[in-house]
C-alpha cells in the first residue's frame, strides 16, 4: 500500500471517528483509527477476493459518506481532477458570454 493511500485512509477514518465520537475523546479516536487500520489490513489480507488497497479505501469512504448526509459525497482524485476540468471549462463559456455582455454594453453606451 502506498504511503498516499495509507495517509488518505488513516484521514478518512479520522474524520469518521470524529463525526462518531467527537473531539473531546482523543484516546476513543486513536483506538477507533486503530481498529479501521486493522480491519483494512486483514480485509486485504484475508478476504477471499483479491482487493486492491485502493478499493478497500473506496468502499470504506463510501460508506463513510453515505451514513452522512445525502449531500455528502467523496471523489477519488481521479474525479476530482475531471469535476474541476469540468467547472473550469463551464466558468470559461460564462466568463466568456459576460465578456460579450459587458462589450456590447459599453459599445451601447459609447453611442450615446
Amino acid at each position: 500500500m502506498s504511503r498516499k493511500t495509507l495517509y488518505t485512509f488513516i484521514g478518512l477514518a479520522a474524520v469518521a471517528a470524529i463525526s462518531v465520537f467527537g473531539v473531546k475523546n482523543d484516546f476513543g479516536l486513536g483506538r477507533n483509527m486503530e481498529m479501521m487500520i486493522n480491519l483494512m489490513r486483514v480485509v486485504s489480507t484475508e478476504y477471499v477476493d483479491t482487493l486492491t488497497a485502493d478499493k478497500i479505501m473506496r468502499y470504506g469512504a463510501d460508506g463513510i459518506m453515505r451514513n452522512l448526509d445525502p449531500y455528502c459525497t467523496f471523489l477519488s482524485e481521479e474525479e476530482m481532477k475531471e469535476f474541476r476540468e469540468e467547472i473550469e471549462a463551464d466558468n470559461s463559456e460564462d466568463n466568456e458570454r459576460i465578456e460579450r455582455e459587458m462589450e456590447r454594453l459599453r459599445r451601447r453606451q459609447q453611442r450615446r
